[in-house]
């Protein structure tokens, strides 16, 4: 009996060494297999795949799928022949035939040809052939036909329409943008926005329900004026300047003139009659014009005007005169005033009638005169006045 046990002991004293190599050796090969090797996962079509229905719960550093996969986040790349879908956040990039589908955070950069959404915030970039959708905020660059954005956006839109639900702080680039409050730039076709604010807009047609900045455009509109200085051919400001001017001069025994925009920068719309050797003639004009407040009664601009002069409504010939005026403005009320300052004249003609330049009366000798092979030119002072109605 003695000697059994005794020999059970000896060979469970030579077997130990053995079985604990082997135990350290597996737990040695399996911490370094976790360390190794990423975690991956192919996918055909979900949920026929390599995590099969567990794969909504398991996040990957490699993520392959043939068609369509849904996973549980990515921390590194994934590719998709259709889609990629993850129930949370993307670390990394992601590649996809189609679409890339987020719950949760992107960072990083996402890149399909029709469709990147993701439902929370996205840092980094979404390039996509079709729409780029996020409801969160952007803190990087989208680029796509179609931006939409629910929340706050530091960085830039690029694309042909460009939505950013809240506030911009960066740019919009395309040909429709919108965004509630804009820090920053649009550039486009057509800029809107409830509010700029410090901002530029740059397109044919700009809008701003409330706007300090500036606006460079063919048309633009602002509801309230919060120190904007919209330069276009045609701006219209709610709480800005808007003003009706009848005056006379050296050349025309009557001018009227309406002026709308802000102080800092307006238009003018202008239509005239004169006289030219007993024959009546009128013109019609456009210029722009700033003016600076001195006081409470005194107003000093500067305009720059241009007049066709037409006869027997012929408009086919080239017949312009020029007009630079530096008014002086004194307000009686605080509506009315009396204006009337010195103006620069610059006349071009093509208007040639049995060798007497041009169709009208200078009261004396202009101070400049050079002829063209088609026309010519004409230079004097002259000086303006009139009575000023601002509304």
């Amino acid at each position: 009996m003695k000697t059994r046990i005794i020999t059970v002991l000896v060979w469970v004293i030579l077997f130990m060494p053995n079985i604990n190599a082997q135990k350290s050796d597996s737990i040695l090969v399996s911490k370094t297999d976790s360390i190794a090797m990423p975690k991956a996962q192919a996918t055909i079509i979900y949920p026929w795949g390599t995590n099969g229905e567990a794969s909504m719960t398991k996040a990957n550093n490699v993520s392959f799928n043939l068609f369509y996969g849904v996973n549980g986040g990515l921390d590194g790349v994934e590719l998709g022949g259709i889609g990629n879908h993850n129930l949370g956040d993307v670390k990394g990039a992601q590649f996809a035939g189609v679409s890339n589908i987020t719950k949760g955070k992107t960072t990083g950069a996402a890149f399909a040809t029709a469709v990147n959404v993701s439902s929370d915030s996205v840092r980094g970039a979404l390039f996509s052939g079709g729409v780029n959708y996020y409801q969160h905020s952007l803190n990087g660059a989208v680029f796509a036909p179609v931006n939409v954005g629910v929340g706050n956006a530091k960085g830039a839109q690029f694309g042909v329409v460009n939505v950013q639900s809240k506030r911009v702080d960066g740019a919009q680039v395309g040909v429709v943008n919108y965004a509630t409050n804009v820090s920053g730039s649009q550039i486009g076709v057509v800029n809107t926005s409830d509010s700029i604010s410090s901002s530029f807009q740059l397109g044919v047609v700009n809008y701003a329900t409330k706007a300090s900045g500036s606006q460079l455009g063919v048309v633009n509109v602002v509801g309230n004026d919060d120190g904007v200085v919209p330069i276009g051919l045609f701006s219209v400001v709610g709480n800005g300047y808007f003003g009706l001017e009848l005056s006379t001069s050296e050349i025309y025994h009557t001018t009227l003139q309406y002026k709308m925009g802000v102080d800092a920068f307006y238009n003018i719309f202008s239509v005239g009659l004169l006289d030219y050797s007993n024959l009546s003639q009128y013109s019609v004009g456009y210029g722009v014009g700033t003016q600076k407040r001195l006081g409470k009664h005194h107003l000093l601009g500067i305009e720059l005007v241009g007049h066709q002069i037409v006869e027997d409504n012929e408009w086919d010939v080239v017949n312009v005169l020029g007009q630079i005026n530096l008014d002086y403005t004194f307000l009686i009320t605080q509506n009315i005033g009396i204006t009337f300052g010195p103006s620069i004249n610059g006349y071009y003609t093509e208007l040639n009638n049995g060798g007497q330049w041009g169709n009208i009366d200078m009261p004396y000798d202009p101070v400049l005169e050079h002829e063209f092979d088609r026309g010519k030119l004409f230079g004097w002072i002259g000086l303006n006045a009139g009575l000023t109605i601002r509304f």
